[in-house]
């Protein structure tokens, strides 16, 4: 590069072993060479980028190689469906046609390479070969060249890269659809990493949008014209397709994106269980984001993460389900893109610490929507549908036209078979019935807002990164414990009595608070701040006695509603809040 040696600048990093396809070692010799071949037609970064400045200038081209790609599945999936599909042959043509995908979504464009990216989080959809072959594009997708990363640093920040740091790893350590990242180091001795923007992404983010938004209006127009559509139910897809606009513009603008990272950072400071990068202001511009070095496990990266000493993947599912509940309901912010490439692991917390990266695209949640969320968590976590209703009502997802008791029915039903909730005998999935029935019918009644559909789609990957740690992860169930937090123990004890069919009880759980408010109003009666005043001795020395009854009923209530909690969670925190209970209660009988 011409540089001194010394500033560290042409030395250069071993690269990673290419990702072994766990399908190569069934197949025979004729199916991995036909499968190699395939993995040749995936460009390299300056095809790449060359396929990018091409296409953002010649939309109709790039549609045209969307549509010949598609037809080109299609093909293979319709004749793969003459095979059996355990065969080593369907095998290899599943692979073989993944491989066509990633190597065209590679050359569409960051749009594209994004929808890779989700679909590479559901395995409940797509076969094992396309979910191996499409997660290279959450972290491993070609990168740019180092004069290419060099020009735009030094134009974002206007200096010579010798003269802004003390060294820079010219092979990325990671290259994303949006751009790469570079170890480096700062003259302070501060290891830094820098984020560094592809070029031609406008250009094709402002094709796609526009694309995106005509499509949206056609479907709106179908909206408009369908039998039985109200007012409510118009303009729904553009407002996606707006928000989506708003969110991708967004992302290309590291400035925003830094000042997202501060704020969760700032957010999240308190929780010595997951850790933020912080940024380096000085050296970040809308196009470079300059930032600490946090290394990590790759979080779905099973192998290594067995190895490492001191992590707990059941823990590590817990405290990412932690994370989210802690993100919707009290910061009222939050990450929406939890990719399995956004996520690592280290060992600086006891069980393991997790790294969370890449704030492009971060959302607000305004107060009554983290209220509405919250209802509808503890609403499932009671298996309650008529709060689950009231939850929705609070959200305003209800459409005008459901018919409610309907929908109430529904909720119901999915209660009783476990489909929400807790879990039936079917296991996860529930039962087979269910799940060949669809998705239940709640669809058709329902009308999500945009933030909702970001709530959702962060939702659906951090689930499937939660069961890559842990098989029986559950968000509701692992977040139950923490639910105390937003709303005290009584919460808690009201959902376990309702699961254990005591109903009744809550009334008898209630009561000391009651009582309280009873005992408050004669002490304002008798202040003369009400205006009906009343000394009562003997009243209150009863209300005194029950009062304390009560309390002891509330305790024994606590106790009992916390150890059945424990047995069903292995989580710490309810274990503990059942021992304080109950040694709570015996105090509590022993002053009797």
């Amino acid at each position: 590069q011409g540089v001194e040696p010394r500033h560290g600048f042409g030395a250069s990093l071993v690269l990673p072993t290419p990702r072994a396809r766990s399908t190569a070692s069934v197949r025979d010799p004729a199916a991995v060479a036909v499968a190699a071949a395939t993995a040749a037609e995936r460009p390299d970064g300056s095809e790449m980028t060359k396929s990018w400045a091409r296409f953002a200038k010649a939309p109709g081209a790039r549609f045209r190689s969307l549509m010949v790609t598609a037809l080109r599945v299609t093909v293979t999936v319709v004749r793969s469906r003459r095979l059996d599909p355990m065969s080593d042959e369907a095998g290899s043509r599943r692979e073989q046609s993944a491989q066509r995908v990633v190597a065209e979504l590679l050359r569409l464009g960051p749009t594209y390479i994004k929808l890779g990216q989700v679909a590479s989080c559901r395995p409940d959809i797509l076969p094992a070969e396309y979910i191996e072959q499409l997660k290279v594009l959450q972290d491993d997708v070609p990168s740019d060249d180092f004069a290419t990363v060099r020009a735009t640093i030094e134009a974002e920040l206007g200096r010579p890269l010798e003269q802004l740091f003390l060294s820079v790893q010219p092979v990325p350590l990671a290259a994303a659809s949006l751009g790469q990242v570079h170890r480096a180091t700062l003259f302070d001795g501060r290891e830094v990493v820098i984020k560094v923007q592809r070029p031609f992404l406008k250009e094709l983010y402002d094709t796609d949008l526009a694309n995106i938004r005509k499509a949206a209006t056609a479907a709106d127009l179908i909206s408009y014209v369908t039998p039985g559509r109200t007012a409510a139910d118009r303009r729904r897809w553009r407002d996606f397709a707006d928000e989506a606009k708003r969110l991708l513009i967004r992302e290309l603008d590291y400035l925003l994106e830094a000042s997202s990272q501060t704020q969760f950072r700032q957010n999240m400071a308190g929780e010595k269980w997951l850790a933020v990068p912080e940024v380096v202001n000085e050296l970040t511009t809308s196009k470079v984001l300059t930032m600490e070095y946090l290394p990590g496990v790759k979080i779905t990266d099973s192998a290594k993460l067995a190895k490492t000493a001191g992590i707990d993947t059941v823990k590590l599912s817990g405290r990412l389900a932690h994370a989210y509940l802690l993100q919707f309901c009290r910061d009222g912010f939050f990450h929406t893109d939890p990719h399995p490439g956004n996520i690592a692991v280290d060992t600086a917390f006891p069980g393991g610490r997790i790294l969370l990266y890449d704030y492009g695209q971060c959302s607000s949640i305004e107060p009554n929507e983290r209220s509405g969320i919250l209802s509808v968590i503890k609403a499932i976590l009671a298996s309650d549908a008529g709060e689950c209703m009231k939850a929705f009502d609070e959200l305003g997802v209800i459409s005008p036209r459901a018919d409610r008791s309907k929908l109430q029915a529904i909720i119901e039903q999915n209660f009783a078979t476990g489909r929400i909730g807790k879990k039936s005998a079917a296991g996860p999935e529930g039962k087979p019935e269910d799940k060949a029935s669809g998705r239940g019918g709640e669809a058709d009644y329902l009308q999500l807002s945009s933030i909702y559909t970001l709530v959702f789609r962060a939702l659906a990957q951090m689930g499937g990164v939660g069961k890559s740690l842990n098989p029986n992860f559950e968000f509701i169930n692992e977040v139950a414990p923490f639910v105390a937090e937003f709303d005290g123990v009584s919460f808690l004890v009201t959902a376990q009595l309702d699961r254990l069919g005591l109903r009744g009880l809550r009334q008898l759980f209630g009561a000391p608070a009651q009582l309280e408010d009873i005992g408050a109003r004669l002490a304002r009666w008798e202040a003369g701040s009400a205006p009906l005043q009343v000394r009562a001795a003997e009243l209150e020395a009863r209300l005194e006695r029950v009062e304390k009854e009560g309390k002891h009923s509330q305790h024994l209530l606590v106790a009992l509603a916390a150890l059945q909690l424990a047995l069903v969670t292995s989580a710490r925190v309810p274990q503990l809040f059942a021992a304080a209970a109950a040694l709570r209660w015996v105090v509590g009988l022993v002053r009797r």
